[in-house]
C-alpha cells in the first residue's frame, strides 16, 4: 500500500495512516515522504509494515553507509541535523505535561565510528559473524560505520581466522577499544563448551591487549590483560572486559563537563552515586565536593573501583557492592549518613528506577539535589511523574551518544521543591 510518513516517533518508527485512519507503523520512512510498504502485522488499534521503496523521498534522505543499517543504525538515511531535530521532537512530546522549558542540545561532532564496544554473534552453522535482527536471525556484517575504525580491523583478521579454524565453543565475540588504540578481544563461551588450547591460539598473535574468556559469570583472561584504561576530561578510569563503560567517549567528556557545571551551581557537599559502573560520574566530581559514595551492583566493577578511586580521589570516595534500592534503604535507616548527602546521581539502565530507588528520593528529605541520566525516555517519564511532586525539573539536556540511531541519551536536573 502507499502511505504518506506524518511523523518519525520513538523509537525511530514512521507513523503513517491508512486510508480509514488507522495507525500503520512502518520500519523505515521521513515525514513528509510518500513511501509504499508492505503489511506485516494486523493489531487492534494499529499495523505494522515493512519498507518495500520511496517514492517520493524527503529532502533529509541520505545514503547509508551500511547495508544492515536497520539492525545497527536506522537513522542512517536522514541527514545528522534533522536527526537532532527529530529527537528533541520527540523527547519533547514524550515529556509533555511533565518538562515544557527548553531542552538543551548537545549534537556529537563525531556520528560515525564513534563506538567503542561492540559485540557479534555466530551462526556456525551458516557461515555468519553480524548482528542479530527483529527476528533473531544473525545478518553477515564485514563492517559496521558505528564502530571505531580498530574494531573493524580487528573483526576482519578474528572474522576470517574464525573462518579458517571453523566451529568452537562461541556464540559471541566482542570487542573493546580505547583512545590510544588498545583493542580488547571478549570470547563468549557457549553452554557447556570450553576453548581448547588451539582455540585461543587462533587470536594470540593479532596484537590485542588482551584476549578474555566469558563464561556465564566466570570471567577470565587468555592473553595479555582483562581490562582497558581511558582518560576522561584529565581523568584516568579502569574498566574491565564485560564492565559497564560509556561506548561514546566524546560524549562522556560532554555528560562529564555538563555534571560538574551544573554541580558548580548547586553547590553539592555530599553524594551519592547510584548505579555508579567504574565511577566515571561521581569520581569526577571529587575535587569539587566533601565526599561521594557510590553504590553499583555489578561484582565486575569491584576492581575497577578500587583502581580508580586511587587515580581520582583524594581519600573521599567509598562504595559498596549492592543493587541500589537495598543500599539506598541502608543508607536512609542510618540517621548519620542520611543527614550528610544532599546530592544523588542516579544513571540507571534503560529499565529506570525500580520502585525503591524512587521511594528513597521522595522519602529522604536531606536529598536537595538529583541528577538523572538516562538513556531511556519512556522509563524517565515513567520515573518523573513520580518524582516531580518531590523534585523540580530545573534543566533537561539532550545530549547524542547514538548518532544515526533511534536511542535518546538525556540528564536532567531536579532540586526538591520546598515545603509549604
Amino acid at each position: 500500500m502507499e502511505l504518506i510518513v506524518k511523523d518519525v516517533v520513538y523509537p525511530g518508527k514512521a507513523l503513517c495512516k491508512d486510508d480509514s485512519g488507522k495507525a500503520v507503523f512502518v520500519d523505515e520512512g521521513i515525514d513528509g515522504e510518500l513511501i509504499e510498504a508492505e503489511l506485516i502485522h494486523r493489531h487492534k488499534s494499529y499495523d505494522e509494515a515493512r519498507l518495500l521503496r520511496v517514492i517520493r523521498p524527503s529532502s533529509h534522505r541520505t545514503n547509508p553507509r551500511c547495508l544492515h543499517y536497520r539492525i545497527c543504525s536506522g537513522y542512517q538515511v536522514i541527514d545528522y541535523p534533522y536527526q537532532v531535530r527529530l529527537k528533541l521532537r520527540q523527547l519533547a512530546g514524550i515529556l509533555k505535561g511533565i518538562y515544557s522549558q527548553k531542552i538543551f542540545s548537545e549534537p556529537a561532532n563525531t556520528i560515525f565510528h564513534y563506538r567503542n564496544k561492540a559485540v557479534f554473534h555466530i551462526d556456525w552453522d551458516e557461515n555468519r559473524f553480524g548482528y542479530r535482527d527483529a527476528l533473531g536471525n544473525t545478518v553477515d556484517v564485514e563492517s559496521c560505520a558505528l564502530l571505531r575504525k580498530e574494531i573493524n580491523e580487528k573483526f576482519a583478521l578474528v572474522r576470517r581466522r574464525m573462518q579458517e579454524k571453523g566451529p568452537m565453543s562461541l556464540e559471541r565475540i566482542g570487542f573493546r577499544v580505547n583512545r590510544n588504540g588498545e583493542v580488547l578481544l571478549i570470547l563468549y563461551v557457549k553452554g557447556d563448551g570450553e576453548l581448547s588450547g588451539d582455540d585461543v591460539s587462533v587470536f594470540s598473535d593479532l596484537g590485542f591487549a588482551g584476549v578474555v574468556r566469558i563464561k556465564g559469570l566466570s570471567v577470565r583472561p587468555l592473553v595479555g590483560r582483562d581490562w582497558l584504561e581511558e582518560e576522561v576530561s584529565g581523568r584516568r578510569f579502569r574498566y574491565y572486559g564485560d564492565g559497564f563503560f560509556q561506548v561514546n567517549t566524546e560524549m562522556a567528556e560532554r555528560l562529564v563537563s555538563l555534571l560538574r557545571q551544573e554541580t558548580m551551581r548547586i553547590d553539592a557537599r555530599v553524594v551519592l552515586d547510584l548505579f555508579c559502573g567504574v565511577g566515571l560520574l561521581g569520581l569526577s566530581l571529587s575535587d569539587m565536593v566533601r565526599w561521594v559514595y557510590g553504590v553499583e551492583q555489578a561484582p565486575i566493577c569491584k576492581k575497577a573501583l578500587d583502581v580508580n578511586s586511587e587515580y581520582n580521589t583524594f581519600g573521599n570516595f567509598s562504595f559498596k557492592l549492592g543493587s541500589a534500592g537495598s543500599v539506598a534503604w541502608e543508607i536512609f535507616e542510618d540517621r548519620r549518613m542520611r543527614a550528610r548527602i544532599d546530592t544523588v546521581i542516579v544513571d540507571p539502565p534503560r529499565k529506570g528506577l525500580s520502585r525503591s530507588v524512587r521511594e528513597f528520593l521522595r522519602k529522604n528529605g536531606k536529598i536537595r539535589n538529583l541528577f538523572y541520566v538516562s538513556c531511556d525516555p519512556m522509563t524517565l517519564r515513567r520515573d518523573l511523574l513520580e518524582l516531580k511532586e518531590v523534585y523540580k525539573i530545573e534543566k533537561v539536556y539532550f545530549l547524542d551518544f547514538f548518532p544515526n540511531t533511534g536511542h535518546i541519551e538525556t540528564m536532567t536536573v531536579m532540586r526538591r521543591r520546598k515545603r509549604r
